[in-house]
């Protein structure tokens, strides 16, 4: 060993020249490298973030019986749940020109945090007897708001004005608008058998979709007759580059780890340049 080491500083020193290139050629190899590995992990954790404050959540969970939702929040891989319960659509209507209706919903804590309520009066929901209507209503903070479902009547406190959900609905030919309201979700209130959605945060962001299925198949098992829908947040894992179908933004990550695993060899080649 310290012969084969006796002889390659020898050979280094009587090749400066090419030894100083080869030295120069690592060095600027593995900067750029490094670079562009800082780069890209930078610009893929800037746009996951990015996707985050639009909805932060990475598997969602539809139709599903309140008393299931152990299922889910007991599972290893779920880091946080956000449930929703869908109240329903108003019978009466709150214009004389046209049908407008409202759609409400009932947000946990979790809930309004994580998916996209884009508050523009006001504050959020407090209660469950407080509400946010969209901005358009002729409504103004402060005021009651009474919405007839099925057979009861509801009154809630407009407490803030948002933007359109996406779960607003709008037919102009026959003159018919639904806009969406939120309120506080009362877990107190919420029967067993009560159908909610409940969209989840992982702990491992690449195994989602076997979390999902997991999920599914405890559910099912103890459940026969549970129909569950499931959606992923597909922006989100392709940024995150854990998306089962590949997308522009997962294949560049892709391409530029090859560069750099191909650079590296060339380090390696440079390093081997002598045959000792």
């Amino acid at each position: 060993m310290n012969n084969i080491y006796s002889i390659a500083i020898k050979e280094l020193k009587s090749n400066k020249k090419m030894t100083l290139i080869m030295i120069t050629g690592i060095i600027v190899v593995t900067i750029l490298i490094n670079s562009i590995a800082t780069l890209a992990l930078s610009y893929q954790n800037y746009i996951v973030n990015l996707s985050r404050n639009k909805e932060n959540w990475e598997i969602f969970f539809d139709n599903i019986e309140y008393d299931n939702l152990e299922y889910i929040e007991n599972d290893k891989n779920v880091k946080q749940v956000s449930v929703i319960q869908d109240i329903g659509i108003s019978n009466n209507s709150y214009s004389k020109g046209f049908t407008e209706l409202i759609h409400i919903k009932a947000y946990d804590n979790n809930a309004l945090e994580n998916l996209n309520i884009a508050l523009k009066k006001g504050r959020l929901p407090q209660s469950s007897n407080e509400i946010i209507i969209n901005e358009d209503m002729r409504f103004e903070i402060g005021d009651s708001i009474t919405a007839t479902i099925g057979d009861s009547e509801l009154t809630y406190t407009i407490v803030g004005q948002l933007e359109n959900t996406n779960f607003d609905q709008f037919n102009y030919a026959g003159q018919i608008a639904i806009n969406g309201a939120i309120t506080l979700c009362n877990k107190e209130d919420i029967n067993n058998s009560t159908i909610v959605s409940a969209s989840i945060i992982s702990n491992d962001i690449s195994d989602v979709y076997n979390t999902a299925e997991r999920i599914e198949n405890e559910i099912k098992s103890n459940n026969l007759n549970a129909s569950i829908s499931i959606k992923y947040n597909e922006e989100l894992l392709s940024y995150a580059c854990a998306a089962k179908e590949g997308s522009e933004f997962q294949t560049s990550i892709i391409i530029v780890v090859r560069f750099i695993d191909r650079n590296y060899s060339y380090i390696i080649d440079s390093i081997n340049i002598y045959d000792f």
